[in-house]
């Protein structure tokens, strides 16, 4: 069952779902959404999509909202880790995939 849609994500009672284009199957689990990274304080999911090159930077923004949808929807700790590191950390991967792109 879809709960809500946001951008190229579902939010669904499994996880976030990938229904953009390409068309690539790819969902995070409600289980797995607060994972960090390893050694940090950073969501892990949110910086290791914005390293993608399928996903646009639009997508990784609608993400984020989905993302505090999803946690929020399913009750989870948002408290894990910093939110505005992760952003932080996400913004890099951003930047450097568009210094890659125009090289």
């Amino acid at each position: 069952m879809t709960l809500c849609k946001i951008g190229n994500w579902l939010i669904t009672e499994e996880g976030i779902k990938w229904v953009g284009q390409p068309k690539v199957d790819y969902t995070i689990p409600k289980d797995r959404l607060l994972e960090l990274r390893l050694g940090s304080k950073i969501y892990d999911w949110l910086v290791h999509l914005a390293e993608k090159t399928w996903v646009t930077e639009a997508d990784i923004y609608t993400l984020n909202t989905a993302f505090i949808y999803a946690i929020d929807y399913f009750g989870l700790d948002f408290k894990t880790a910093s939110y505005v590191e992760t952003i932080k950390e996400q913004q890099k991967e951003i930047e450097e995939k568009k210094a890659t792109i125009t090289r």
